[in-house]
C-alpha cells in the first residue's frame, strides 16, 4: 500500500449514482485538489463503479447494499488502513457542497469530531413532535457517553484535547472487512 499523498480523504458513499458521480467528483477536484478521494460504492446496479474508475478514483465494492452506514464504515476502515489525519463524508448525489469542507476542517482543529448539517442556519427548516423528543433523548444519552456535550446545530466540546469513551470507542471499532478495493490503493 502505498502513502497517502493527502492528510485528508473525502469518503463518496454511493448507490446508484452514475448520473451525478462524475459530477460530484469533478467539482471536488475543481474545489479541493489538495483532497484524496474514495467512492464507496453501496451495491450498485449501474455503472456508479465505472464512472468513478474512469475518473480515476479508487472504489471500494461493497457485495450488496449495506446502507449509508456500513459504506461509511468501509470507507472509514480504508481511511485508517492508509494512515490518513481525517476524512470527510461527501454525499454522492451532490446535496453536499464542497466548498463547505474548509469549515469542516477549522472545526476539526478544535474537536476530534465534526458533523456538518446543510440545514443549521440555512432555511426554515424546523424539527417537530416525536422526531425532535428522539433527537433531543439521542443527544443526551450520546452527550452522557461520550462526557462532553452535544447541541442542536452545533458541537460544543469543553475540552478536544481530553480523551472521552466514545474516542476510545471508535479508536477500538472494529469496521468490518466486507469491502474490496480497486484502484490504487
Amino acid at each position: 500500500m502505498e502513502a497517502s499523498r493527502s492528510a485528508g480523504l473525502v469518503i463518496i458513499p454511493a448507490y446508484n449514482e452514475a448520473p451525478v458521480i462524475g459530477r460530484v467528483i469533478s467539482e471536488l477536484r475543481l474545489v479541493r485538489p489538495d483532497l484524496d478521494i474514495v467512492v464507496v460504492d453501496d451495491g450498485s446496479s449501474d455503472s456508479t463503479v465505472a464512472v468513478a474508475g474512469e475518473a480515476g478514483i479508487p472504489v471500494i465494492r461493497l457485495p450488496y447494499n449495506l446502507g449509508v452506514g456500513g459504506a461509511m464504515r468501509a470507507g472509514f476502515k480504508y481511511a485508517a488502513s492508509c494512515d490518513y489525519k481525517y476524512s470527510i463524508q461527501l454525499d454522492a448525489d451532490g446535496q453536499h457542497d464542497p466548498r463547505s469542507i474548509t469549515n469542516l476542517e477549522a472545526a476539526l482543529r478544535r474537536a476530534d469530531v465534526v458533523v456538518g448539517s446543510r440545514f443549521v442556519s440555512q432555511g426554515s427548516y424546523s424539527v417537530r413532535g416525536p422526531r425532535r423528543w428522539m433527537m433531543h433523548l439521542l443527544r443526551v444519552i450520546v452527550s452522557s457517553i461520550c462526557g462532553t456535550r452535544i447541541c442542536a446545530g452545533a458541537a460544543q466540546v469543553d475540552d478536544a484535547s481530553a480523551p472521552s469513551s466514545c474516542q476510545q470507542y471508535l479508536r477500538n471499532e472494529d469496521l468490518g472487512h466486507h469491502q474490496r478495493v480497486q484502484g490504487k490503493q
